[in-house]
This record gives C-alpha cells, sequence and structure tokens, in this order.
C-alpha cells in the first residue's frame, strides 16, 4: 500500500511494522458509512469503521490492516497514518491531541476545535503565510524537564475546495482527491517540513464569535478549564469517548495544562476575513514571549 505523503526515513532499524491481515468487524450504532467501533484489550486495539475496512494494532508496533473493497481508492491510507498512527502512540503511552499544528519562529503553535471549527483551514491558512506545517490532525506530545515537545506528522493537508480557495488562495483542481466519493483534496505543504520535535509555546481553542461583525478575540483559558479542553480535544477521547477519560489520562492532561498556555481563539465565520488572523496570533505569542521575558528577568533579580 503506497502511503506517498509519508517522509523517506534513513532509519535501518522498523518502528512499525504495517501490513495486511485479517481484521474481524465490529457492530457499530448503525449501518451508515464513517461510523466506528473500538474495543481495547491488553496489547491489542481492534479497530472497524463501516465500508472504509479494519485495523488491528499490537503492543505499539504493528499495524494489521483489512480495507473494504475500493477503500484503498477513497482514502484507507489516512486511516493508516492517522488514526492507525494515534494507536500505536497511545499504546506507547504518548500523548497525543486531536489539533493541527504550524511553526512560528522555530516554534509549535497548536489549534484544537471540534470538526468544523477550521483547524485544516487554519493550518493551510499559516502555510499559506510562510510558516511550515507540522500536522493537520493528530499532534504528539513529548515532555523534556518542564518544556512540552510537538512532534511532526507527515506533510499533508486535507482541505475541503473552499479552504483550498480561501485560506491558500489557489485553484483546488491543481490538489488531487482524497477520495472520488468526496470533495476533499489532499494538499502537500512539504517546503520547510520540520523532520525533529519542537517546543510548543501555545495552544489555542478555536471557537466562533457570536457578533459576526467582531473582530477576532483571545483570551486565557483557566488552569481547570485547560485541562478539560486538554482533555476532551485528546486522540485517547476522541477514539475511547468516556473510556478514555482514565486517571491516568486525566493526570496527564493536567500536567501538560500547568505547562501549556492555552487560550481560547474567538474568531467570525466570514471566510473574506480569514487572513486577519494570522497577526492577530502572531500579535498574540508576541506577547506571551514578553511575558516569559518579564518572568524570568524577575527570577534573575531576585536570585542577585
Amino acid at each position: 500500500m503506497a502511503i506517498p505523503e509519508l517522509q523517506t526515513s534513513r532509519a535501518r532499524q522498523v518502528d512499525v511494522d504495517i501490513r495486511y491481515g485479517s481484521v474481524a468487524t465490529l457492530p457499530t450504532e448503525g449501518e451508515a458509512a464513517g461510523l466506528f467501533a473500538v474495543e481495547e484489550r491488553p496489547g491489542v486495539i481492534h479497530f472497524w469503521m463501516n465500508e472504509i475496512g479494519g485495523l488491528e494494532i499490537r503492543d505499539g508496533r504493528e499495524i494489521i490492516v483489512d480495507p473494504a473493497p475500493g477503500a484503498e481508492a477513497r482514502g484507507f491510507r489516512f486511516l493508516v497514518s492517522g488514526i492507525g498512527m494515534g494507536f500505536v502512540l497511545h499504546q506507547r503511552d504518548v500523548p497525543s491531541l486531536h489539533a493541527s499544528a504550524v511553526v512560528v519562529d522555530g516554534e509549535a503553535v497548536a489549534f484544537m476545535g471540534w470538526k468544523g471549527m477550521g483547524k485544516s483551514t487554519t493550518t493551510a491558512l499559516f502555510h499559506a503565510h510562510g510558516h511550515p506545517v507540522i500536522t493537520d490532525d493528530l499532534l504528539p506530545l513529548y515532555t523534556e524537564g518542564e518544556a512540552v515537545l510537538a512532534a511532526p506528522a507527515f506533510p499533508g493537508l486535507k482541505l475541503l475546495p473552499e479552504a483550498v480557495e480561501v485560506a491558500r488562495r489557489d485553484r483546488p483542481d491543481d490538489h488531487p482527491l482524497i477520495s472520488r466519493r468526496g470533495a476533499k483534496r489532499i494538499v502537500s505543504v512539504r517546503e520547510n517540513f520540520p523532520v525533529e520535535k519542537l517546543p510548543l509555546r501555545c495552544v489555542y481553542v478555536l471557537e466562533w464569535q457570536d457578533d459576526q461583525t467582531a473582530s477576532s478575540v483571545i483570551e486565557p483559558a483557566p488552569p481547570r478549564e485547560a485541562c478539560i479542553e486538554l482533555m476532551r480535544h485528546s486522540f485517547a477521547l476522541r477514539m475511547f469517548e468516556e473510556r478514555g477519560a482514565t486517571p491516568h489520562h486525566l493526570a496527564e492532561s493536567a500536567r501538560l495544562a500547568r505547562r501549556l498556555p492555552v487560550r481560547r481563539l474567538r474568531r467570525p465565520r466570514d471566510l473574506a476575513r480569514l487572513h486577519e488572523l494570522v497577526e492577530v496570533v502572531k500579535k498574540d505569542l508576541a506577547g506571551l514571549r514578553r511575558d516569559d521575558g518579564v518572568k524570568a528577568a524577575t527570577v534573575v533579580y531576585g536570585k542577585g
């Protein structure tokens, strides 16, 4: 199975083995395409999606794939490189957010939000303004000391035609369809794509403005709300729902909330005003860096 979006690696040791095999169907809450079910038992995660196929993830090292007839032409590979790799990370106890992310001044900036809130569109917008993409959908997080690091996924964005036109000012027909049944396009963003982890500067929760004539507004989320947002937009809760809200997961979300600025970004739905967002976010990031500088100077002064 070709997954052309993935970067070529020079590593000589296989980290994850992906191979064809038989994966049993699981009962879903209906027969509609796209509905899914997931079961977890020690060392194994069993996933099934109607009309797409199944995955079985074993010990964070192996993915068995079983596409439904015709599913490979409908984008089955993105199930492997997205949800499949998310399960691998989950089995390795690597926390991951359902978020997109870009590089701003050498640091990662992430965008979380419910489906339809414009995570991919916002990422495409920043990329059009010269900011490399880190991930479109799944953001793994690692900690080193007090720092939180964001790991890159693959250099591709899944965008609706209007997002291609408005965010990138590009022609949708210049980018291949993910599936013949859908409208989304896969847009390559290989320019300056990072291959190493980057420090995560801030996480923005995307929300709509009630007043569509108002400008975009950014405000900090209090610590308790920050923890809730990180938890509800985690890969674990997205896939396992309430079963993912384990004591370990809650503790991990609280730990991340203490280390990361989490801020609410409310903006109008008007796509014509979308490009204002880049400067709004960059101005907010500059304020965060100034605050960090003041805190560091205060600490140094106190020691002196």
